[in-house]
């Protein structure tokens, strides 16, 4: 009920309503917390930065993972840095979120975590780490290059990873058609063929693949 409550006054916008929002913040139940951040984000709370701040260490994973994802839209350095600390919780789907939201806020640190999580433990993590690469543009050949050659990463995930760079990866691509894994030659030539059809690759790089 309080999570309803909650919700309710977040979409009412009112401004009376934002100390009640703000109370459930701290509330108990992690599910009323949650509904409190996103509520928040509807009343355009001045102080919500400091807000989803503190809630990204909450106790409650979940918790977490709202407020991180909350922080994407946030141009800030202070949601940068604790969208880069999430991108190591404990809890996979936390460290998954704030790769996603990372690719989306863009910038140095943001590809250096990136880059870091290429290796996570959980195969899930790390194949959103590689595929999320693409989004950096040509500053992720490299790393994308070296995930695609590790048969520890994802081939698939590195391959749409460099799909996304376009026509800078062709030269990549066209290498990974020499792969000694399958799955890699596979995605490979899969992902210039859809490049050739979007006009990516020049007659030069046409002539290396046949």
């Amino acid at each position: 009920m309080r999570r309803l409550v909650t919700e309710t006054l977040g979409k009412l916008g009112a401004v009376s309503a934002k100390l009640e929002v703000v109370n459930a913040c701290h509330d108990p139940h992690p599910e009323v917390r949650q509904a409190a951040l996103v509520a928040l984000t509807q009343l355009e709370d001045r102080d919500l930065l400091s807000h989803l701040l503190a809630s990204a260490d909450d106790g409650d994973a979940l918790v977490r993972e709202t407020a991180v994802r909350l922080l994407t839209d946030i141009d800030h350095p202070a949601a940068l840095s604790a969208t880069v600390s999430a991108a190591q919780d404990e809890m996979p789907h936390v460290r998954e979120t704030a790769i996603r939201s990372l690719a989306v806020k863009g910038g140095p640190e943001a590809l250096q975590a990136l880059i870091n999580a290429r290796g996570d433990e959980d195969y899930r993590v790390s194949k959103t780490a590689v595929e999320s690469l693409g989004s950096f543009g040509s500053e992720a050949l490299r790393p994308l290059a070296e995930a695609l050659e590790d048969a520890s990463f994802p081939d698939q995930a590195a391959v749409r990873g460099l799909e996304e760079i376009g026509g800078q990866a062709v030269p990549i691509l066209i290498e990974a058609l020499e792969s000694p894994r399958l799955p890699a030659r596979r995605a490979a030539a899969n992902a210039l063929i859809r490049l050739y059809i979007a006009g990516n690759l020049t007659d030069e790089q046409l002539a290396l693949i046949e």
